[in-house]
């Protein structure tokens, strides 16, 4: 199985999978974890993402766009 397949068991995502499963690119999503849109931890220099800070982005995303 390639690291791109939805496994909802995993209990978090490196930035890659994150871009791959919502179509976005790396330099997007570093952007959102920069500017705190994206809630992550780190492992020594690599950034991670739970599933609750991606359903949260997702929410706050919709939010944003339904108030536009």
């Amino acid at each position: 199985m390639d690291d791109t397949s939805v496994n909802t068991t995993r209990r978090s995502f490196s930035v890659r999978e994150f871009c791959a499963r919502h179509q976005i690119s790396k330099p997007t999503a570093l952007k959102e974890i920069h500017e705190g849109r994206l809630r992550t931890f780190r492992v020594g220099k690599l950034y991670r993402i739970t599933p609750e800070a991606e359903a949260e982005w997702i929410t706050d995303r919709e939010r944003e766009a339904s108030a536009a």
